[in-house]
């Protein structure tokens, strides 16, 4: 409000009035994030106008609508999703097929490894691991869909020791388009101890530096936590360089030259605790699944 003179005024604050306003204010703002909330559609225009007036990233897009099938069998034809997967596939090297069931998933693995290996061949040996009770379903697969392609499905039998080195050559020797393994024999084909003995002596040394780190800033959640880390990893160490029953000698996955992994059900893989120096962090797994630390 003005106060004084038409020449010279003086200005104060109505605190009554301001109160007012910002009450209304605060009313107003409730009142328009409810309407948010309340409207699928806002919030999606929204956030698309926020995406184009600010964001700096852009989501990158694969278009593999001109990738043509060597192979593929009549009547079967790839859909727009799973073309574009498969190109992911070949660019990136690495994908997650995070597709609901019943949209093609295992074509577009199979896709995806024999298009590389016989269109651009920078791939040799693909392996695809698959629930154990489904490998021979799976090489079907391959052969319903590619019916001239060349799979060497394995079973139990391979892993026996009268028949290990026949397996290991068999896959060393043959030029198969594609090897079909369950999960529980892939399990048996660790990586060779050295490197297994190289990693696990990594994850060490990068827990060191963070129970130096925990220590200096007087961290006690995370020193402990670090502190209980590095005796599992020490105790892995010493059962690895002390005994390994059960473990295939003459198998390792070094020495059957695959250079391309496609997982089936790899949610049984996925879980791996990170190295950290934030203690716990919400949403961050504190559990590393087996499988994958056999793998690695």
């Amino acid at each position: 409000r003005n106060f004084g003179t038409t020449e010279n005024p003086v200005r104060k604050v109505d605190e009554v009035a301001t109160a007012n306003l910002r009450e209304c204010e605060r009313v107003l703002q409730e009142s328009f994030k409810n309407f948010i909330h309340e409207n699928p559609t806002v919030q999606e225009v929204i956030e698309d106008t926020y995406n184009e007036v600010f964001n700096r990233y852009v989501t990158r897009q694969y278009d593999g609508s001109l990738l043509e099938f060597d192979g593929l069998a009549k009547g079967v034809e790839l859909r727009p999703h799973q073309k574009n997967a498969v190109q992911r596939i070949l660019e990136e090297r690495r994908a997650l097929l995070a597709h609901e069931v019943g949209t093609g998933k295992t074509l577009t693995m199979i896709s995806a490894a024999l298009q590389d290996r016989k269109s651009l061949g920078l791939l040799h040996k693909p392996l695809f691991v698959v629930p154990s009770s489904l490998t021979a379903q799976f090489g079907q697969e391959i052969m319903r869909f590619y019916p001239t392609k060349k799979v060497f499905v394995t079973t139990e039998q391979d892993f026996e020791k009268s028949r290990r080195r026949l397996f290991v050559s068999r896959i060393l020797t043959s030029d198969y388009d594609g090897i079909v393994i369950g999960h529980s024999q892939f399990e048996k084909v660790r990586v060779s101890q050295d490197r297994e003995q190289d990693f696990i002596s990594e994850k060490i040394d990068e827990l060191d530096e963070i129970i130096s780190y925990a220590k200096a800033n007087d961290d006690r959640i995370t020193f402990k936590q670090a502190q209980s880390m590095r005796r599992s990893l020490e105790a892995n160490l010493e059962t690895l360089l002390e005994n390994k029953t059960g473990i295939d000698e003459f198998i390792n996955f070094e020495s059957l030259g695959i250079d391309m992994l496609f997982v089936d059900e790899a949610h049984g893989y996925k879980n791996v605790r990170p190295m950290t120096r934030l203690g716990n962090v919400a949403g961050i797994t504190n559990r590393t699944s087996k499988r994958i630390w056999i793998w690695k």
